[in-house]
C-alpha cells in the first residue's frame, strides 16, 4: 500500500468522522429547538391575544376591556387576576392585537369559555398566545391535502385525517409520514 493510498483511506476515516460528529450536532440542534419551543410555549400558556379590539388613543386597556367584558358579557374578571394587558405589533391597518397574561389558568379558562359569546359582542377574535413555529406547523397542517383540520391546544398541536384520526403533532415532524403510522 503505497503513501497516497494510506493519505486516501486516512482522510475517509476523517471524513466518516466528522460527518458523525456533525450529524449528531444536527441531533443537539434540532432537540434544543424543539426544547426552546416547549419552553416558550409553556411560558405563554397562561395568554390570550385578542384581535380586531378598536384601538383608541389615550385607551386605558385594562379598565375599558374588563369594564366591555364585564357589561356585554357578563364576566367579571378581577383586575389582580391580571398580570399584564397591552398591545403588541400587529398587521398595518388594523388595530394591534391585545395581549392578556393572567395570574391563573382558572381566569384563562373562564374567558376561553365565553369565547364565542366576546367575540359576536366584541366583533373580536380571541385565540391561545402560540409561538411562531407552533403557528408554522398549524399552517402547514391546514394546507395539508390529508388534514381536515387542525387545532392547538394545551400546548399541543392536533391535526385529524380524512378518516377522523386524531394525531399529535411536532414542529420537526414530516406529516405525511405521521399520517401513516
Amino acid at each position: 500500500m503505497g503513501i497516497s493510498s494510506k493519505k486516501n483511506a486516512s482522510l475517509h476515516s476523517d471524513l466518516r468522522k466528522m460527518r458523525e460528529v456533525v450529524d449528531e450536532n444536527n441531533k443537539k440542534a434540532t432537540e434544543s429547538v424543539r426544547l426552546g419551543n416547549w419552553n416558550e410555549q409553556y411560558s405563554r400558556k397562561k395568554n390570550v391575544k385578542i384581535y380586531h379590539l378598536p384601538e383608541n388613543r389615550n385607551e386605558d386597556l385594562p379598565h375599558s376591556l374588563l369594564n366591555e367584558l364585564k357589561n356585554q358579557v357578563k364576566l367579571d374578571i378581577n383586575p389582580s387576576e391580571v398580570v399584564a394587558m397591552h398591545r403588541i405589533p400587529g398587521k398595518e391597518g388594523s388595530p394591534r392585537p391585545v395581549l392578556i397574561k393572567f395570574l391563573r389558568m382558572d381566569t384563562k379558562i373562564s374567558l376561553l369559555r365565553k369565547k364565542k359569546a366576546i367575540n359576536e359582542a366584541l366583533k373580536v377574535r380571541i385565540g391561545d398566545d402560540i409561538t411562531k413555529l407552533n403557528q408554522g406547523l398549524l399552517n402547514r397542517l391546514y394546507q395539508h391535502d390529508n388534514i381536515i383540520s387542525s387545532w392547538y391546544f394545551n400546548g399541543h398541536v392536533y391535526g385529524s385525517d380524512e378518516e377522523g384520526t386524531r394525531h399529535r403533532f411536532e414542529i420537526f415532524d414530516d406529516i405525511n409520514k405521521k399520517l401513516k403510522k
